[in-house]
């Protein structure tokens, strides 16, 4: 069930991050430049991202009004599918200027994700939770709450003890609203300063959100510190058929943090 609902959870981010703007509401402030712009842009839909008649249309949002942000945005996205860091960086700076809460969330799992800039992406969910005395949402992509994102930022940087604090707080704040991996990267941040009783109740507690093979090769190392063989025999034998069924943690995008594979099983297996 609460698969179930973080999935719902996780579509509902994903469509969200993909909306348009709702033009009426810069009719509502009086900013008819700002309107005029958004509803020329509602065409863009219609073209495939890489068309010349897709960017002519972005380009005509932003001749008519040079501050509305979503031409911006979506011409950023187009540069980081074709591989071009300077292009994105340019546009995705122009949509976080003119519409900071809106794009500074897309921005900061962008440049964590993509280009491992991870101070960037701290000080960027940083200035959104700043503007905004509401949840701050989730990455560009649905997967991690910005909070827990944050919290993995930190443990990539090696401050653990200060991605346990992020991490741990969401989760204490979120109740039913845990991320799919949330548990694991929380369990080997713990397990990086040696706690590993507390990273075993992390991966307990995963198993009844989303069983995967990370799960039982974390716990493993755990029990192997610990000394205690007959656990880790039977976690990392666990691991190892999770990952020969394919149930493993997954991003069609890049590799996720803790992400696993059969050669890091099989080199703790000798």
């Amino acid at each position: 069930m609460r698969l179930f609902i973080f999935s719902i959870v996780l579509l509902t981010a994903i469509c969200a991050a993909k909306a348009q703007p709702n033009c009426n509401v810069f009719l509502w402030k009086g900013d008819t430049l700002q309107y005029e712009a958004c509803k020329y842009s509602q065409i863009f839909r219609f073209y495939y991202q890489f068309d010349t008649e897709a960017i002519a249309v972005l380009d005509s949002c932003i001749a008519l009004c040079p501050y509305y942000a979503f031409p911006y945005y979506e011409k950023a996205v187009v540069y980081l599918k074709a591989g071009n860091p300077i292009g994105w960086d340019k546009y995705i700076n122009l949509a976080v200027k003119y519409d900071p809460i809106s794009y500074l969330g897309t921005r900061a799992s962008c440049r964590g994700k993509f280009f491992a800039d991870y101070e960037g992406a701290i000080s960027d969910i940083d200035s959104l939770d700043t503007l905004v005395d509401y949840d701050i949402g989730y990455i560009h992509d649905g997967m991690y709450h910005l909070n827990v994102y944050k919290g993995i930022c930190y443990k990539v940087l090696g401050n653990y003890t200060k991605a346990i604090e992020v991490i741990q707080s969401h989760i204490d704040a979120a109740e039913v609203d845990v991320g799919l991996y949330d548990y694991i990267h929380l369990g080997v941040a713990y397990q990086a300063i040696g706690e590993h009783k507390q990273a075993l109740e992390c991966f307990k507690k995963q198993e009844t959100i989303n069983d995967v093979a990370e799960n039982h090769y974390y716990a493993a190392l755990s029990y192997q510190e610990l000394e205690d063989a007959e656990n880790f025999s039977s976690s990392i034998t666990r691991a190892k058929e999770m990952l020969d069924k394919g149930q493993q943690m997954s991003n069609k995008y890049h590799i996720l943090e803790d992400e696993i594979f059969m050669t890091d099983v099989e080199a703790l297996m000798k």
